[in-house]
C-alpha cells in the first residue's frame, strides 16, 4: 500500500512502540478532547480520509472483502462516506461467524499486527473471534477514559464492579476479588468484582460492606440490587455513580435508581466485536456516538438511512482495526437517530438504544412488534424478584415470574393484562419459577423469542 493506515486522531495506531502507556493514554486524552471539539463537518471529512484508508486495506488484503469491496471507489475529498457505504452489503453475526477466517487481514500494516482476542457472548449461537491488536486496545482505553471524564469520576475512589465471571471459584463473598483499576491509565482506588451469579441478597451485603462509589453492572443485576433495596430496606451502600453495560438500560431503572439510592444510571453502548459505540453524557440527551472510534448508521428493513425517531437496523464500520476490519458490520441491534446537542456537536446522538432485533415479538398474523410492559404496574402487582416474557409460538407468550410468596389468581390475571397491554398476544400463560438463568456472557433478557 502506498499509504500506511494511521487514525483520525493522529499517531494514536503506531505510538504505541515508542512512548509509556500512562503518557501514551494522556496523550490520547488531549487528542481525543480536540476532536470533540471539531464542527460535525470537520470531522465527518476526518472520518471519510480514515475510512478510505480501511476500504483499501481490506481490499487488498481482507479474503472477504476482495469482492464485496472490488466495485466501491472512494475519494473522501469528493464524497460522503455515507452514500459509499450504501452501496456495501451488510454483515450480519451469523454470516461473520460462518466465514471468520477470510474476515483477517492476510497482511496487517506496521503497528496492526493481532495481539489478541475477544469473543463475543454467543448469545444468539455460537461465539464470534474478532482479532484485536494495541492500536485498538489503546483506543478504546482512550475512550473509556473519556466516558469517565465526562461524568468527573475520581480515580482515587473505590469501585465495585458486578459482572459475569467464567471461572465459578471466582468472584465470590464475602471480599470478591480485587482487581486492577478501574480508571485506565491511573493509580485507583481498591477495585473489587463479584460474579453476578451471586445471589442478589448476597450482591447488596457485599456492597453495603466495601461502600464504594462507583457501581459497574448490567442494567438487570442493577434493578434486582435496588428493588431488593427497596422491599428489604437495606441501607444505602454508598453508591454514587452508577453506570451500566452490555444491555439496554429500560427506563423503570432510572425510576429506581432514584428511588432507591438517589443516583443517576450512566449508560454506555458498546460490543466486544467492536468496541465503544455511544455514551452517555451526564448533561447531554441519548447516547453520543464514539465517533472517533466507529462509524454508525441506522437503516430500516430495505437498507434506506432511517429519519431522527424511527428505528432501525444498527451497522457499525470500524476505523482502527486493521488486522480485522469489520465494514458495514450488523450488531442486531434497533436504535433510532435523535437530536445533536451543542454541547457536542461532533458527536451525532442515538435517541434510543432498544436492543436486539431477536427482542422483536410476532403477532398471530406474522407480523411483528417492539414488546414493552410496565415494569411499574408489575412491581405493584405481588412482591417480585424477576420477570421474563419468553414466546415460542406467534401470538402467544408466556410470562415467568419469580416471587417471594405463590400468586393468588386475581394477580395472575393482572400480570397477564401488564403483557397485553402495548402488545396484543392473544394468549398469556403466567409461569412461577424458582429463578430465571441469565444467558452467555451473563446478560439477562426481560423478553425472549425464538419464533
Amino acid at each position: 500500500m502506498t499509504e500506511r493506515p494511521t487514525s483520525i486522531v493522529s499517531t494514536l495506531g503506531h505510538a504505541a512502540a515508542s512512548l509509556p502507556r500512562g503518557q501514551l493514554l494522556r496523550a490520547a486524552d488531549d487528542l481525543l478532547d480536540r476532536a470533540a471539539r471539531l464542527d460535525p463537518a470537520t470531522l465527518r471529512r476526518h472520518q471519510g480520509r480514515q475510512l478510505a484508508l480501511v476500504l483499501a486495506h481490506a481490499r487488498a488484503t481482507v479474503p472477504f472483502d476482495r469482492e464485496r469491496l472490488r466495485a466501491i471507489r472512494f475519494d473522501p475529498e469528493r464524497h460522503d462516506w455515507a452514500e459509499v457505504l450504501r452501496d456495501v452489503p451488510p454483515l450480519d453475526r451469523a454470516r461473520a461467524q460462518e466465514v471468520a477466517p477470510q474476515l483477517v487481514s492476510l497482511d496487517p500494516p506496521p503497528g496492526h499486527a493481532p495481539n489478541g482476542y475477544t469473543l463475543t457472548s454467543g448469545s444468539t449461537g455460537r461465539p464470534l473471534r474478532v482479532l484485536g491488536t494495541p492500536a485498538v486496545a489503546l483506543v478504546n482505553l482512550a475512550l473509556d477514559r473519556r466516558f469517565h471524564r465526562w461524568w468527573r469520576r475520581d480515580p482515587g475512589r473505590r469501585a465495585a464492579i458486578v459482572t459475569n465471571v467464567l471461572d465459578p471459584a471466582r468472584g465470590r463473598p464475602p471480599d470478591g476479588d480485587l482487581a486492577n483499576g478501574w480508571f485506565p491509565g491511573e493509580r485507583c482506588g481498591e477495585t473489587r468484582v463479584l460474579s453476578v451469579a451471586v445471589p442478589i441478597d448476597q450482591q447488596l451485603a457485599w456492597l453495603g460492606r466495601l461502600r464504594p462509589s462507583y457501581l459497574v453492572t448490567f442494567p438487570s443485576s442493577a434493578a434486582e440490587l435496588l428493588r431488593h433495596a427497596l422491599r428489604t430496606g437495606a441501607p444505602h451502600p454508598g453508591v454514587e455513580h452508577l453506570c451500566t453495560s452490555s444491555e439496554p438500560v429500560p427506563e423503570h431503572l432510572r425510576a429506581l435508581a432514584t428511588l432507591a439510592w438517589d443516583v443517576r444510571v450512566a449508560a454506555t453502548y458498546s460490543a466486544s466485536e467492536v468496541g465503544p459505540i455511544a455514551f452517555e453524557h451526564p448533561e447531554g440527551p441519548g447516547y453520543f456516538v464514539q465517533a472517533e472510534n466507529v462509524l454508525v448508521e441506522v437503516v430500516d428493513d430495505a437498507g434506506r438511512p432511517c429519519a431522527p425517531g424511527e428505528l432501525g437496523r444498527v451497522l457499525i464500520t470500524t476505523l482502527h482495526n486493521f488486522a480485522m476490519p469489520l465494514v458495514r458490520y450488523e450488531l442486531g441491534d434497533r436504535a433510532a437517530w435523535g437530536a445533536p446537542w451543542a454541547g457536542l456537536p461532533a458527536h451525532p446522538v442515538l435517541e434510543r438504544v432498544v436492543g436486539r432485533v431477536r427482542h422483536l415479538a410476532r403477532l398471530a398474523d406474522g407480523s411483528r412488534a417492539w414488546p414493552y410492559f410496565r415494569h411499574d404496574r408489575l412491581v405493584r402487582i405481588a412482591p417480585f424478584r424477576q420477570w421474563q416474557l419468553v414466546q415460542s409460538r406467534p401470538g402467544e407468550v408466556v410470562a415467568r415470574v419469580v416471587a417471594t410468596r405463590p400468586l393468588t389468581d386475581a394477580e395472575r390475571a393482572e400480570v397477564a393484562s401488564v403483557a397485553c397491554e402495548f402488545v396484543p398476544f392473544d394468549r398469556v400463560s403466567v409461569e412461577e419459577v424458582a429463578a430465571l438463568p441469565r444467558g452467555p456472557g451473563g446478560k439477562y433478557e426481560d423478553f425472549v423469542s425464538s419464533c
